[in-house]
């Protein structure tokens, strides 16, 4: 007999909807904070290209609200049809069941009487006769005993694929409702967006100026840190060449050499094995990586891309750029070694962080809690944020490197 169970988990290759879920709470977190951001701006009565980007934030988050809700909806009917699919065989073993039963307890039925079972047994022509004929009697009512007992247990599988189905049915009546608010909503942020947009053009010289500013401060952030990672390769240069040395000296004259030096070259290979390992560590932590502050979003995003206002103007970023709440604590997003603390007019503050062969970059800080050449801890706090009263912002600008090469954060980092 084949026995079904409910597994509506089992298929491989498809998305999961609890980490669906989760993700989707995660992006309403960040509604939160963008909605806090705007109904402040408003009260203070301020229109901000700052504002717009908020705007624009929000209705990208809303949008992958309801993406993420969509294919959550896809999961859920898939669980449905597998189980409908699940019911209807149940439906059949159960029926099937309830027919053999029948039979048996007709049977059972017809041979009520204890006198014609009894009969049966003495009727035997030799005592082997009469003990299989024994055995036989045995054997049916324990046949049917078992026939019932698996007639129940199909009935209770039934009855939990039904529970289960009914529930799955709710949840996605429920993910539909929310999806049709997230798109009433949508709706409203993009009237928004566009009364923000139309009163930002007005002011077309001032924001040509203000990017005037952000573009030279980004070129010299660039160049500072091209300087520090070009004097990083260069030291390893060396230290390299100067192990490579003493490696053939000490192939020349292995009777000259000392005991310091056996230790010294011992230090070297294993501070290289510590930096592969550290460099092996962060490339596996891509999509994991925690953000520079506990709560934000991205309004800034990596590369190039239009301005958010100003026409036939593209705007390059190599890095993303993190709204958060004044007096945030910014965070170390991986493990490493502060490799340099420095200051760019329009950045701030600037942490500089070293991962093996990979770079992260911190910049509006306030105030700087670490100095070059410290030892610093997955999620340690590094610094406070900047506030910039004029452009009523908050933001963390954040850099990855991998050598000399740039890469996008937002891949880097935890959904």
């Amino acid at each position: 007999m084949v026995m079904f169970t409910v597994d509506v988990n089992a298929q491989n290759n498809k998305p999961n909807k609890d980490e669906l879920q989760k993700k989707i709470q995660q992006k309403h977190k960040e509604i939160e904070l963008t909605q806090t951001f705007i109904k402040e701006n408003k009260t203070k009565q301020k229109t901000t290209i700052t504002l717009l980007q908020t705007i624009n934030s929000q209705i990208n988050i809303r949008e992958n609200i309801i993406d993420k809700t969509n294919r959550q909806v896809g999961v859920l009917e898939n669980e449905i049809d597998t189980l409908n699919a699940t019911i209807i065989q149940l439906e059949k073993d159960e029926l099937r069941l309830k027919g053999e039963y029948a039979k048996m307890i007709q049977e059972a039925y017809k041979n009520r009487n204890q006198y014609q079972k009894l009969s049966f047994v003495l009727s035997s022509k030799s005592f082997n006769q009469a003990l299989k004929r024994s055995r036989y009697i045995k054997l049916l009512s324990e046949n049917r005993a078992k026939q019932l007992k698996l007639l129940k247990l199909k009935q209770e599988e039934l009855a939990i694929a039904k529970n289960k189905l009914l529930g799955i049915k709710t949840n996605k009546e429920e993910l539909i409702i929310d999806k049709e608010l997230e798109k009433k909503e949508l709706v409203v942020d993009k009237k928004e967006q566009a009364i923000i947009f139309n009163q930002l053009k007005s002011k077309e010289k001032e924001l040509t100026h203000t990017l005037k500013l952000q573009k030279e401060a980004a070129r010299k952030l660039n160049a500072e840190i091209a300087k520090i990672i070009a004097r990083e390769i260069e030291e390893e240069r060396k230290r390299r060449e100067e192990e490579r040395k003493r490696e053939l000296a000490a192939n020349k004259d292995k009777e000259n050499t000392s005991t310091s030096t056996t230790k010294t070259e011992k230090k070297e290979l294993t501070k290289t094995a510590e930096y592969d390992q550290l460099t092996s560590d962060f490339s596996g932590n891509k999509n994991r990586l925690p953000w520079p502050v506990e709560k934000g979003f991205i309004i800034g995003t990596f590369g190039t891309h239009p301005h958010p206002t100003l026409k036939n103007i593209q705007v390059e970023n190599n890095g993303i750029d993190i709204s958060t709440q004044p007096g945030s604590k910014i965070r170390a997003s991986f493990k490493g070694q502060v490799k340099a603390v420095f200051s760019v007019p329009g950045m701030q503050k600037c942490v500089m962080i070293n991962h093996g062969d990979y770079y992260t970059v911190y910049c509006h800080l306030a105030d700087v809690y670490v100095k070059t050449g410290d030892h610093v801890t997955t999620k340690q706090v590094i610094g406070s944020v900047y506030t910039d009263t004029e452009e009523e912002r908050t933001i963390v600008h954040f850099e990855v490197w991998k050598n000399t090469v740039k890469l996008n954060p937002s891949d880097w980092l935890a959904d």
